[in-house]
């Protein structure tokens, strides 16, 4: 009983990856055309999975070039440092 929600919890975790990945490839076609709204969508994926696997950089860490710091928050714009 003791592992039951550890095992459940990692059960879980994989379907939620593996969903991510089977929306962003499916997404694909529309990045390659170059369409807005899937650019968008597919970098809202890659951002939850990122944060849902635990290796998302907090913002102070990832700095652009040309000096601007790169907001990874989703709606975020670049500030000038």
């Amino acid at each position: 009983m003791d592992r039951q929600p550890a095992i459940d919890a990692e059960v879980f975790h994989k379907e939620d990856t593996a969903r991510c990945e089977d929306m962003f490839l499916k997404l694909q076609r529309g990045v390659s055309n170059g369409d807005p709204r899937h650019i968008d969508t597919a970098m809202r994926v890659l951002a939850h999975k990122a944060k849902f696997n635990g290796y998302a950089m907090e913002p102070e860490q990832v700095n652009g070039s040309g000096g601007l710091r790169i907001i990874l928050e989703l709606g975020g714009e670049p500030e000038p440092e």
